[in-house]
């Protein structure tokens, strides 16, 4: 993931909030460039997109993860941009608009396909389980995109 607009202690901010952990920070022209991956509670853990061992676990996070991580950046900066392998989020607007669609990309096989908001284990844990309705309805206020299970912090369930 490279996202501009935004420091590295702000990145590391968002992903405390949201249990996730950055690895391999680092400069790319005025970007910074890294990797999230799931904390020890295994908060937003990502399952295998294969048919042959579907309950596999991966070490990797799971859309949602990235959403609410994308999001907690964003609410520092909303023109901020953040690209990953699949979108290019110039600003929250666009954020909004695009993010249900990135969440339907087929990351399984063309015969077993799998979305990319289905490849992980957020409704079966209770967490929260972004669906379209929700995200572009997102009215501003902070309970509404951020997990039930993964972080609190001052008492509120982020």
């Amino acid at each position: 993931m490279k996202v501009w607009g935004i420091t590295e202690l702000d990145a590391y901010k968002a992903a405390d909030l949201v249990s996730v952990r950055i690895v391999n920070m680092r400069r790319d022209g005025r970007a910074l460039r890294f990797t999230l991956k799931p904390t020890a509670n295994k908060c937003w853990q990502r399952r295998s997109a294969s048919s042959i061992s579907p309950e596999r676990k991966v070490d990797a996070i799971c859309f949602h993860g990235h959403y609410h991580f994308m999001r907690e950046l964003f609410r520092v900066n909303e023109n901020a941009r953040i690209k990953t392998a699949c979108a290019d989020y110039k600003g929250l607007a666009i954020f909004l608009d695009l993010a249900p669609q990135t969440g339907m990309i087929n990351i399984g096989s063309r015969m077993f396909p799998v979305q990319m908001r289905e490849a992980c284990f957020c409704y079966e844990n209770g967490q929260d389980y972004i669906m379209p309705e929700h995200v572009t309805a997102w009215d501003g206020s902070p309970d509404t995109t951020r997990g039930k299970n993964c972080a609190v912090v001052g008492g509120i369930p982020l």
